[in-house]
């Protein structure tokens, strides 16, 4: 996706001359930062200028423009073309949505394009007038993007996220992964790994147990416990993805550069304040994270302090509190003293 394309592309190695870049209005283009793909398109992305007129078009970070090699980019990644009915008048009640990836990673339950977004593409793609269907044509694409063509040329686009009043239906099986038995359907590999271990923690410190998994809601998935109550699993799967349940992996020198400068904390064998189990005013310790936390004083002019923490991530079953099963995830933090300027 383009909210990935400075880490995984290549820089671009020529000057970029506007003229060659389409004239959208309220917007500009990042001309200093085009970037080339690993078949060997190049692209630039846009951004919104501080104007109260805009073209209506996908967002910012949401689309680029292609510079070279459109065919090379559709070649290594295109999966199915897109059916863009005849009028824009059309596409609410021709259009049904197009699932990109079953997911919840940008709180609703899939990415895809649906019959708003669509408009904004082909809008992107052929400017204020009609659609020119002999210039057009709108794909899917293997790494969740959308190929667009147009009477302005090519463009890369994200896909949107779909909740549920723009798609009702149920995941195929094709989209569900296999989480500890259950078939949940979930696209992102740091959500299956979060959803790995909240099965096993959620077995483990509480006295439900999961009995199937029941649908994919907006933002979260929902499980459903053996006497019958939904157990929703939604944005703090992020957190025991990232955790580690072995808190000697962490016992290292952690670096962090800033302004030029490199800090270094070191996590040792006197670091830890609670070890696995532990139980804390937030719940029982079920893993451990390093994070470095930047804060900027403003009124101090500009100075900032940065910490280094130690993450106790914790789990507390609250199945009283609501009509569902719930429970919090949440982490106690302490600051690692261990720390310095490496210059």
């Amino acid at each position: 996706m383009l909210s990935q394309l400075d880490g995984s592309q290549h820089s671009f190695d020529r000057a970029v001359n506007e003229n060659e870049l389409p004239d959208l209005q309220g917007w500009g283009w990042n001309i200093h930062k085009p970037h080339r793909y690993d078949c060997g398109t190049t692209a630039v992305t846009a951004w919104r200028k501080l104007t109260d007129e805009k073209e209506p078009l996908p967002g910012e970070d949401r689309f680029a423009f292609v510079l070279t090699d459109p065919a090379e980019y559709l070649f290594a990644h295109g999966v199915r073309e897109v059916d863009v009915p005849r009028y824009y008048s059309r596409f609410q009640d021709e259009f049904e949505a197009v699932v990109a990836e079953w997911t919840i990673q940008r709180h609703g339950r899939a990415v895809g394009i649906d019959a708003g977004m669509l408009e904004r593409t082909v809008r992107l793609a052929e400017g204020k007038g009609r659609i020119d269907h002999d210039t057009l044509s709108v794909y899917l694409c293997d790494n969740c993007t959308l190929f667009v063509t147009g009477s302005r040329g090519a463009f890369i686009v994200d896909p949107t996220m779909l909740k549920a009043h723009t798609l009702d239906r149920t995941p195929p099986d094709s989209a569900r992964v296999d989480i500890e038995g259950f078939g949940v359907p979930e696209a992102d590999p740091e959500y299956q790994r979060g959803l790995r271990r909240f099965v096993g923690i959620f077995e483990e410190h509480t006295d439900a147990s999961l009995a199937r998994y029941k649908r994919i809601g907006d933002g979260k998935h929902v499980f459903e416990t053996d006497s019958g109550e939904d157990v929703y699993a939604g944005a703090s799967m992020r957190h025991l993805a990232r955790m580690t349940v072995d808190e000697t992996e962490l016992r290292r020198v952690h670096t962090y550069d800033l302004d030029d400068h490199t800090y270094q904390s070191v996590w040792d064998s006197e670091t830890t304040d609670h070890a696995l189990g532990d139980e804390t005013y937030l719940g029982v310790v079920v893993g451990f994270e390093h994070a470095w936390n930047e804060k900027e004083h403003i009124m101090s002019g500009g100075l900032f302090e940065l910490q280094s923490q130690a993450k106790y991530w914790c789990f507390q079953p609250q199945p009283e509190k609501y009509s569902y099963y719930d429970f919090r995830v949440g982490s106690v933090d302490g600051t690692i003293d261990t720390f310095a300027n490496e210059d």
